[in-house]
């Protein structure tokens, strides 16, 4: 029988997960995703958070296995991923700060925002989203999707290959079922019933247009003497909802929408359980959680036909034009007052929910995972500068597909500087070599390298100003930095082209 696979590091970068709700849906996602991975079979993970101090409770509580561990972002080391031995970097949020030479990195994305509805977001908004996008595509080995429609908008957008992408959904709604199942019993009926939206206030939810709908609605049911549900929203109290509060009472609706704020999983599921239908206008989706959490309670749908809703929502939901107050409103009106209508929804919901699962769905990104280990990444260096100057730490990601060509030897010259340098010499975290650096005089040799190294690191550990026209601390001027196989004779130079910044 084959052995058990080699276990897999993963620096998991969350340093912008914060407490309570403000990171919206994409936090249980990571939480149900990564307590997956670890408790399959097939493939054995360890995983290493980055974090805040202030959700490392939470993360302790909820996330970690004994074998995993918790980094406070602040105090690790920039080449935190070279120096814990890590297989992979994970990046779940915007950034990419912690990817690394010759180690491969992930990128998670599950919406492209900022391209498809920029006046959504503020000015600084986008040019901060813009520019971490472009820093991605240069430094992801492997983006992950929520959906076929993020990735089809990575393609457009940024020109991101289709082999370099994995879908994968996020089937989470299984950790309501046992909340619902221990308040409620089986599935009833609400004694008054009432539609449900639980997001945070961002401006593509469409809080403002489903407001103006909902007293369209509630002014034509009662002008049509029908019954008239109330309208109930979850999300945290920020001030884009308080806004939304003044909205509502100068609506007149103070009386018939319920604000409930921020709330925890099991109150969510009592509000899911109670709930006569799903109203979900969002504007735009990477995917669309509450989709399947509605599915799975057996709450019908009332949705937006765009972005990734269509995807997956299938026939499972009533589809409208949701820009529309008036579209909207009839469908508020349809929901409330069709009741066959209602259970064909939930029929369909419950066929459409087996399409998802988390081994399904959540399984792909193994294999995709484990075919990054030990390949050639996309980030080449790090702090090395266009003039060919190192800060304090370079580091150069090693040619993988030169490993096969037996013993090599790393050979260096450098330019004098004016000033003495001590640089230590680190293959794949381990201190090989330390270099006298002479201040007026320059300096070459070469190092061997042992076989199957990843990344090469410069450490100097006097770095420092050159000038006072410069602000850099800067280590070395390198003129040469090439790896050379004896047998095959083949150079290679890990020294870029020079560019205008540095990287």
């Amino acid at each position: 029988m084959p052995g058990r696979p080699k276990v897999l590091r993963l620096l998991v970068d969350l340093e912008a997960l914060l407490p309570g709700g403000s990171n919206g849906g994409i936090k249980p996602a990571l939480r149900e995703q990564f307590r997956w991975l670890g408790a399959q079979r097939e493939q054995p993970f360890e995983f290493i958070y980055l974090c805040r101090p202030e959700v490392a409770p939470e993360l302790r509580r909820e996330w970690m296995r004994p074998n995993d561990r918790l980094i406070f972002a602040q105090e690790a080391a920039p080449n935190i991923a070279e120096l814990e031995h890590c297989d992979l970097v994970y990046s779940a949020f915007g950034m990419t700060r912690w990817a690394y030479p010759g180690i491969p990195t992930v990128k998670m994305e599950v919406d492209v925002l900022h391209r498809d509805y920029p006046e959504s977001l503020s000015e600084g908004e986008r040019q901060h989203r813009e520019r971490h996008f472009c820093e991605a595509v240069e430094k992801a080995d492997l983006f992950q999707v929520n959906s076929d429609y993020t990735g089809q908008r990575l393609g457009h957008y940024y020109g991101v290959e289709p082999e370099r992408i994995v879908r994968t959904y996020q089937p989470i709604q299984h950790r309501f079922t046992g909340y619902a199942a221990s308040a409620t019993g089986a599935k009833r009926p609400p004694a008054a019933p009432y539609f449900f939206y639980p997001a945070n206030a961002w401006a593509h939810k469409n809080h403002k247009t489903l407001l103006v709908a909902y007293a369209l609605y509630r002014h034509e049911a009662q002008c049509a003497a029908e019954p008239v549900w109330r309208l109930v929203l979850t999300g945290t109290d920020d001030e884009s909802m308080r806004a939304l509060r003044a909205l509502a009472h100068t609506l007149s609706l103070e009386e018939h929408v319920d604000f409930r704020g921020f709330v925890d999983e099991a109150t969510l599921s009592r509000l899911w359980a109670e709930a006569g239908a799903l109203v979900f206008p969002s504007l735009h989706e990477g995917f669309g959680i509450p989709l399947l959490e509605a599915m799975s309670l057996e709450v019908p749908i009332l949705a937006n036909r765009a972005t990734a809703i269509p995807e997956v929502a299938g026939d499972a939901a009533l589809l409208v034009d949701a820009r529309s107050p008036e579209k909207l409103a009839c469908g508020l009106r349809q929901i409330a007052n069709d009741a066959p209508l209602r259970a064909a929804l939930v029929e369909r919901g419950r066929a459409r929910l087996t399409h998802f699962s988390l081994p399904n769905d959540f399984g792909p990104l193994i294999p995709a995972l484990r075919a990054l280990v030990g390949k050639s990444t996309r980030l080449k260096h790090w702090g090395y500068y266009e003039d060919r100057l190192t800060g304090p730490l370079a580091t150069f990601a090693l040619p993988v597909e030169s490993q096969d060509l037996g013993t090599a030897t790393l050979h260096y010259q450098t330019e004098p500087l004016g000033h003495p340098r001590t640089v230590e010499i680190h293959v794949d975290g381990q201190l090989v070599a330390t270099l006298d650096i002479p201040a007026t005089a320059p300096a070459s040799g070469e190092i061997p390298l042992p076989m199957g190294a990843r990344t090469l690191s410069l450490h100097t550990t006097n770095a420092a100003r050159v000038n006072k026209a410069d602000s850099r601390k800067l280590g070395i001027r390198l003129t040469q930095l090439e790896v050379r196989h004896a047998l095959s004779e083949q150079i290679i130079d890990l020294l870029p082209a020079p560019r205008s910044t540095a990287s």
